[in-house]
């Protein structure tokens, strides 16, 4: 499984983690982790339509539109996404 990407990561706790699993079948690609161990596994057309949904607004209302912490690494209303996958050779549970 390759790697992709760390939500947070400025702590020690197991935080949510992206990878693409390329061994495995195409609706079952994409694979979320959470930090008690479980899997989420989705095509990454699946993904595409879960990004483009949060980018519209869709969990604006469940996140509180007044949030000012960081949910992500993303501003409510942000044009770019703060969320990296970590460089080559950087420990991704470390804060950058």
């Amino acid at each position: 499984m390759r790697h992709i990407a760390t939500f947070c990561g400025q702590c020690n706790c197991g935080c949510p983690e992206l990878f693409i699993d390329d061994a495995a079948p195409d609706d079952k690609r994409v694979v979320i982790t959470d930090d008690f161990g479980q899997r989420i596994h989705m095509s990454l057309g699946q993904l595409a339509d879960l990004v483009a949904d949060v980018r519209k607004g869709m969990l604006d209302d469940l996140l509180g539109e007044g949030l000012t912490t960081p949910v992500l690494g993303v501003r409510p209303g942000a044009q770019r996404s703060a969320i990296r996958p970590p460089a080559v050779g950087e420990n991704p549970q470390r804060p950058r």
